[in-house]
């Protein structure tokens, strides 16, 4: 059966809108606005198990959906915003506290010499790649930190409201609050000049009508 990739675009880019303009109400907590940050994030990004693998890590998912996405940002607007926002960005990837090999650290998996020269590795290469011009490693740097933060949020590592963690939390949320957006502007552009375009590619859970059948045109 042929894929109806405009109905696929059209199910992403709802679903992403959906969760962005929630994550933009007044009076939305940092936890709760982060998390739906993340899942219309999610949404832009997210592929069919199929089409993708079982086996196929996050943030390899992730990583080729931003490279696709800097691609096509003719406009630079990802690459401008982090210009214009760098040192929050360079705050944002010296916290220890959303650098997995820390936790690792505290769980008794690595030495504290590891992770600390990890973290200056990994920093020095991300500053050094962004002197050059490369905006995708510096984003792909955030987006793994943020990741961690939203695997602390999701799996009950931290405390609603209260507790350690605030700094990272309102940092984050600031961040993708300008990240998100841009990343929907380049894909609709993209979508606008070919509504059937295979760039994005399947969602794991298309819009169907009552009864539907594999073989049955989704909804829309």
């Amino acid at each position: 059966m042929a894929v109806d990739y405009e109905a696929h675009n059209e199910d992403r880019m709802r679903r992403a809108r959906s969760w962005l303009a929630r994550s933009q109400d007044n009076g939305v907590p940092d936890e709760d606005g982060f998390l739906f940050l993340w899942i219309a994030f999610n949404a832009a990004y997210g592929r069919s198990y199929i089409e993708r693998g079982e086996n196929f890590a996050e943030y390899r998912l992730y990583t080729a959906f931003m490279r696709r996405v800097i691609a096509l940002d003719m406009a630079n607007g990802i690459k401008n915003y982090l210009i214009t926002e760098i040192t929050d960005v360079q705050t944002l990837i010296k916290n220890k506290y959303i650098f997995e090999p820390f936790w690792q650290y505290m769980r008794g998996q690595r030495g504290r010499d590891d992770w600390e020269a990890r973290l200056t590795r990994r920093n020095l290469r991300v500053l050094r790649k962004w002197g050059e011009g490369d905006a995708m490693e510096m984003l792909r740097e955030i987006l793994f930190r943020l990741y961690t933060l939203r695997n602390q949020l999701m799996h009950g590592g931290a405390t609603y409201q209260t507790g350690q963690g605030r700094r990272q939390l309102r940092d984050g949320r600031k961040i993708m609050s300008h990240l998100v957006p841009l990343i929907l502007q380049v894909m609709q552009a993209d979508i606008d000049k070919d509504p059937h375009t295979r760039a994005w590619g399947e969602v794991a859970y298309l819009s169907v009508t009552e009864g539907a059948t594999p073989a049955n045109t989704p909804s829309r």
